[in-house]
């Protein structure tokens, strides 16, 4: 059982104003987590009890603990909230009364249940990298066949700051993890895969895109379509021409609508080098993107490329948010010292948000749609509250 009793007197009298907006992203944490063997249900005025069809009790507290942390981050914005959220194991004796065993501490649940996963990973990784070694070609085209198949598509809205308006949508992949969450990007690729699966879900998320392109013209919708392409997949001659040819494949017309963003840059890239890449790319879309590492340094590269903006992702930080602050100031400045626009992935609490915005982020965008969509909608005015919150009804805001 996940309970805000705790969480409820930190917003004071505002509760009512807020608490119907609390229950929805409470909600929108525990379904983004449930397998479809779960259930769960409202428990009071504020609690949640959830069953778990295929879980152990163990592995069923950890999953409440991670929906809780996640449930306090987006509702207070700091992971350190989670300390007040509750969440306890429920039993039924015979009589049937019902028995509330609190959980405790909920970080020291978590991190148990990493270092776990860390290692049981690495052994897994070990026995696949050995047998990968006797795959043959056929085998790994079934792979990929298969792995395929269990891709879908998930939407990533960007707002621009100055204009309060979402215009251009970001096409992700995204698959079901082996824990029962959601992968995005990159990360749908098993970790021993064969190098050219990044390519070949480069393709598929061409092909995608021209789907979408297509059904948003013929809709007389005229919005931005971004979709990812690795670095890798440009690295090398022949994965390179390919791709280009796919994109010729798509009529300019649908381009003019498609919007590219490279991923995989590292520090240090030659500057020649990034620039052959981006002009490449640059011919084939509206606009190209780059999506920077944090502490990315070698800005002038950039600077030199025609990229129309460069980007972080903070969809999983790798500092306190803190250090982040300072890290959206530092590369506001060198983006504008380059002259180029800045964007960034992945805000996941209204204290990221609002640093980004003060940073000078032009485009920013928090979760995916975690629901998957056949299509973008079209576009809408949102205000600061629109990015965490959905509004129940958009009709008077369309721009």
């Amino acid at each position: 059982m996940i309970g805000l009793e705790k969480v409820k007197p930190s917003f004071g009298a505002r509760w009512p104003q807020v608490a119907d907006k609390a229950h929805e992203i409470a909600k929108l944490a525990i379904e983004r987590r449930l397998n479809p063997t779960d259930l769960y249900t409202r428990f009071g005025d504020l609690s949640y009890l959830l069953v778990f069809g295929n879980l152990g009790r163990a592995d069923a507290q950890v999953k409440c603990a991670l929906i809780a942390r996640e449930i306090a981050e987006k509702l207070l914005g700091t992971q350190a909230a989670a300390k007040l959220m509750q969440v306890s194991c429920v039993s039924m004796k015979e009589n049937g009364r019902l028995i509330f065993e609190d959980l405790g501490d909920l970080d020291a649940l978590v991190r148990e249940f990493e270092t776990r996963w860390a290692e049981q990973k690495a052994v897994e990784n070990d026995v696949q990298r050995a047998a990968l070694q006797w795959v043959t070609e056929e085998d790994m085209e079934r792979s990929w066949e298969v792995l395929a198949k269990q891709i879908g598509y998930i939407y990533r809205p960007m707002w621009t700051v100055r204009s309060q308006a979402v215009t251009t949508y970001h096409c992700l992949p995204t698959r079901s993890g082996e824990d029962g969450g959601m992968l995005v990007g990159y990360d749908v690729i098993p970790r021993d895969a064969p190098p050219r699966f990044i390519p070949r879900l480069d393709g598929l998320l061409l092909r995608k895109a021209a789907q979408e392109l297509t059904w948003l013209r013929n809709a007389d919708k005229p919005l931005l379509l971004a979709i990812p392409v690795h670095f890798e997949t440009l690295a090398r001659t022949r994965s390179r021409v390919a791709y280009i040819n796919d994109c010729h494949d798509i009529p300019e017309e649908l381009r003019r609508y498609l919007v590219l963003e490279l991923v995989g840059v590292e520090d240090g890239i030659p500057s020649g080098r990034l620039m052959e890449l981006t002009s490449a790319l640059c011919a084939e879309c509206r606009a190209l993107l780059i999506r920077l590492p944090i502490g990315f340094t070698d800005f002038d590269a950039v600077g030199k490329t025609q990229a129309t903006a460069c980007g972080l992702a903070v969809d999983e930080p790798t500092m306190a948010e803190a250090l982040l602050f300072k890290e959206f100031n530092r590369f506001c400045e060198e983006a504008e010292r380059v002259h180029k626009q800045k964007y960034v992935h992945g805000l996941s609490s209204p204290s990221l948000l609002t640093a980004a915005l003060g940073a000078g982020f032009d485009y920013v965008d928090g979760e995916t749609v975690a629901s998957v969509t056949e299509q973008p909608e079209a576009a809408h005015r949102l205000g600061l509250e629109g990015i965490f919150f959905r509004p129940e009804s958009t009709t008077e805001n369309e721009a």
